[in-house]
């Protein structure tokens, strides 16, 4: 990697969150459906991939445990803008709560054994701080390059699609359609 032919920053533009969009797409179809492959990933790298697995988020108590309390906490820091009423909402005020019920069915749901026809290798973190993009400029074909496969494993691939969007691509990439052109 060099800065003449790569930049790393965030948030990232539409095209670039493409062209990292197309790396992402090449990763997971590496192992679509391929079984072999995917109990192969399952006993080396993680069986349930992602940062934000439930496990790792303290799942029989931890972070998930205190979801209530911050979710009141967050509703209530929120009361003065709130002028409609929605915090207060019965569904929206339990909110915490019912994080902590639905999220281990949730949790089990998206985390399949590797047989599953959903299942694929999955980067686990991609986010832009986890991907080069190629510098304005550079030739069309210069590559995307990701780093740090920490959480790399088995998953669904459109976890990995979700908090690239979330968490990496400019507001703006996303208005008029943006969405939607990035995710075909």
């Amino acid at each position: 990697v060099s800065d003449a032919t790569h930049t790393q920053h965030s948030p990232l533009s539409r095209t670039e969150a493409y062209q990292s969009l197309e790396l992402l797409a090449r990763l997971h179809a590496w192992g679509w459906q391929d079984e072999a492959k995917l109990g192969l990933v399952g006993n080396v790298l993680h069986k349930r991939a992602t940062y934000w697995e439930l496990s790792r988020r303290g799942g029989d108590g931890g972070q998930m445990k205190q979801m209530p309390e911050v979710m009141a906490e967050f509703i209530c820091a929120f009361e003065a803008v709130d002028l409609n009423g929605t915090l207060q909402q019965p569904g929206v005020a339990q909110i915490g709560e019912r994080m902590v019920r639905i999220c281990p069915w949730l949790s089990e749901e998206i985390n399949s054994h590797h047989a599953s026809k959903h299942q694929t290798i999955v980067h686990g973190d991609f986010k832009a701080m986890n991907v080069f993009v190629p510098q304005p400029g550079a030739p069309a074909d210069t590559p995307c390059i990701p780093i740090d496969f920490q959480w790399t494993g088995l998953g669904l691939g459109m976890s990995d699609v979700a908090m690239h969007l979330f968490h990496s691509v400019e507001v703006s990439a996303l208005e008029n359609g943006g969405e939607e052109a990035l995710l075909r």
